[in-house]
């Protein structure tokens, strides 16, 4: 986890790093990483940044995160994370057996894109929590996509 401190004209004012566990899997192909984690190993790579510079947090005016690719993370009604995030590595798929509604399926074949749609389809993480942990996924209100 890095973070990096720019001036309003994009000099690099200071930077800090710290070192991350990049998963963990309880089954083959899998790869999660509680969001927690993510979001503690932040606040300690500001801490650093925040003692190696002169900067101020109050001066700070945005803030992005990036380099996560296609992890997912659902939270309930508060905020809360549900269960681990699921990181872009992973290898799980969807049950994409179900056929897409008529109106949908020939217009995707006409098109040539059948296989493409099947593919992601099967490598949705929503539709794989919805089909093996629907409770998770009844209870998700906020579906998180960083990037």
């Amino acid at each position: 986890m890095r973070a990096l401190l720019f001036d309003g004209e994009g000099n690099l004012l200071g930077s800090a790093k710290q070192e991350l566990e990049p998963y963990f899997s309880t089954q083959p192909g899998w790869a999660e990483q509680h969001p927690q984690y993510f979001w503690d190993a932040l606040g300690q790579a500001c801490q650093q940044l925040w003692q190696e510079t002169a900067a101020n947090p109050a001066q700070v005016k945005g803030v992005t995160l990036t380099t996560q690719r296609g992890t997912v993370v659902n939270l309930d009604v508060n905020g809360t994370p549900l269960r681990p995030a699921i990181i872009w590595l992973d290898q799980r798929h969807a049950d994409a057996s179900a056929p897409l509604p008529v109106y949908l399926r020939w217009p995707f074949r006409l098109l040539g894109l059948a296989p493409t749609i099947q593919r992601f389809r099967e490598n949705c993480q929503a539709n794989w929590i919805a089909q093996n942990q629907p409770d998770v996924w009844r209870d998700t209100r906020y579906f998180l996509l960083t990037g």
